[in-house]
């Protein structure tokens, strides 16, 4: 840390280290803890998979809606306001190249959002139709019907409901690799600059 930071910054870039450190735990927690163990559950439906996912996303959701674009905001606001080590002092290499580390943590950061929208939105919508159809009310009196308009099965499989969970679970490893990357910079900058 520069000795000639403003005491703004340094609680900008400290609170922004601990937001991304915790937004990567909880991401990082979803595919190492539930998803193995909701599908070593053999005994859950398609139906209850999807639903135990999709209580899973939301919780995700609302807290990711909030702390996605606070710490964009902390880590840019960081970018701006970091100042180079003057040129006569010896400075290591993340020191000179403070503001540029952070601008990247900050996109970094911000781009799990546009992941999220362009990749895994879709794939979220079709699990979350999926799971609605196999517990909704039409399903139960008029099966055939939605099998014909949809084109889908009435119900999901066991299987297709894995097989989904799997691809998001994929999917959201590169947003896990996208928060961890911006996180290993926040905290590299934190510590040697």
């Amino acid at each position: 840390m520069s000795a000639s930071d403003l005491q703004a910054l340094v609680a900008a870039r400290s609170l922004a280290v601990v937001g991304l450190g915790l937004n990567t735990g909880l991401m990082l927690s979803i595919p190492a803890l539930s998803i193995p163990a909701l599908k070593a559950t053999t005994s859950l439906t398609a139906q209850q998979r999807l639903t135990l996912w999709s209580n899973l996303y939301e919780k995700g959701k609302a807290v990711m809606v909030k702390l996605q674009p606070t710490l964009t905001l902390l880590l840019a606001y960081a970018s701006y306001a970091a100042a180079r080590p003057v040129d006569y002092l010896p400075a290591n290499t993340v020191a000179r190249y403070r503001k540029p580390i952070l601008a990247v943590a900050s996109a970094l950061t911000i781009s799990i959002v546009g992941f999220t929208g362009v990749a895994i939105m879709p794939l979220n919508k079709r699990m979350q139709k999926m799971e609605r159809e196999a517990s909704g009310f039409v399903l139960l009196f008029l099966p055939f019907l939605v099998a014909v308009l949809t084109g889908l099965p009435p119900v999901a499989s066991t299987a297709q409901a894995d097989s989904l969970i799997g691809q998001w679970s994929r999917l959201h490893a590169v947003r896990i690799a996208l928060g961890s990357t911006a996180f290993a910079l926040a905290v590299s900058e934190l510590a040697l600059a």
